[in-house]
């Protein structure tokens, strides 16, 4: 008989698992689903609705605890978090509006499970932290021109190749 001892098995192990954060962006009536693959950016005003996992690693169920999560802004938003099965994950719900005097650029948000490390048989603190970058960008801004004076069937020119988007995307006319 062979006996395969597994160093990595733990009892507990809290993650801040950033890599499955789940996010709406709502801007006016429109809402869109983001994640890690097609990356994280909104406008001033959105609202951003982020689905926060941890995830227990260990072998035995882990207590309730705390998510604390820091805005890009710099606000503390801690939500509970109920016990986690083994190998499996809780999420809690924030919510961030996106205040209209935000610059554009790249932003952060980040989160640590059980900050006030109260959870004393977790394995390995080092991965209870995680951060994902968020892009602030602006609107384009439209600027055309056209043809006055023309009448019925008469072709009418729109020229907006004087638009311009400020974080630099491109705009096609």
């Amino acid at each position: 008989a062979t006996v395969v001892i597994d160093l990595n098995v733990v009892a507990i192990d809290l993650v801040a698992q950033s890599d499955s954060i789940i996010a709406s962006r709502t801007r006016g009536t429109d809402v869109l689903i983001l994640n890690q693959a097609i990356g994280y950016s909104a406008l001033p005003g959105d609202m951003l609705s982020f689905s926060i996992p941890a995830q227990n690693r260990g072998v035995l169920a882990s207590p309730a605890t705390e998510i604390e999560v820091i805005t890009p802004d710099g606000v503390s938003i801690r939500e509970s978090v109920p016990s986690i099965p083994s190998y499996s994950e809780q999420r809690i719900t924030v919510n961030w509006t996106i205040p209209e005097e935000t610059p554009i650029g790249n932003k952060t948000l980040s989160f640590t499970v059980d900050p006030d490390e109260l959870v004393t048989e977790d394995a390995n603190r080092s991965n209870n932290a995680a951060s994902i970058g968020i892009f602030i960008g602006s609107a384009p801004t439209g600027v055309f021109t056209f043809d006055e004076g023309k009448y019925t069937f008469e072709n009418v020119i729109l020229n907006a190749s004087g638009s311009f988007d400020e974080d630099g995307g491109d705009v096609n006319c």
